[in-house]
């Protein structure tokens, strides 16, 4: 009996569901709030970037420069650069609440989220954007030139890293795992 592909995938989420491309700072709909932070991956690297802001802006505070504060955030195409400000910024408004639950929860939920051993397909597709390969050879890049590389498969608690399967390597796992069943 052959696997069916769709079982690989969290099947909590639709297969099917929209993923924003761009991450908007104006979209701040509570409905379209909750599937961006559905799918967003804190990992300990943003985790250690939020913390060292919020280090930085807390002394600036206590040398008397509330007022003077600026961030500067930089990282290549499709880094996290625009959801890594946008939430961060939600997570100060208290107001700001998803299905009636402080934002702030529903971040360091995320990060909780990716310590965990999920012992299977998160289903986050591992893109390689070939932009620096383009911007490297003189050429102009577009977004369509992308293409995927790999699928997230869990959270490895041991070496706290995020695996992924190559997706040369997909076929051969739902194989052995068609031939399992």
């Amino acid at each position: 009996m052959p696997v069916k592909k769709r079982s690989c995938f969290d099947p909590s989420k639709d297969i099917q569901r929209n993923i924003e491309k761009v991450i908007s700072y104006g979209a701040s709909q509570e409905s379209r709030l909750k599937a961006e932070i559905s799918e967003y991956v804190v990992t300990e690297s943003i985790e250690e970037q939020f913390r060292k802001l919020l280090d930085r802006m807390q002394l600036a505070m206590e040398a008397g420069g509330e007022n003077e504060i600026g961030v500067w955030v930089s990282g290549f195409y499709g880094s996290g650069k625009s959801s890594f400000t946008k939430y961060l910024g939600m997570a100060f408004d208290d107001k700001r609440t998803v299905d009636g639950t402080p934002f702030i929860n529903h971040l360091q939920a995320r990060r909780a989220m990716m310590a965990q051993d999920s012992g299977g397909f998160s289903g986050s597709l591992v893109w390689n954007t070939r932009y620096l390969e383009c911007v490297s050879a003189g050429r102009e890049w577009k977004p369509e030139q992308a293409v995927v590389t790999g699928l997230l498969r869990r959270w490895d608690t041991s070496t706290k890293t995020l695996l992924a399967w190559r997706v040369e390597h997909l076929r051969a796992w739902l194989e052995a795992a068609a031939e399992r069943i």
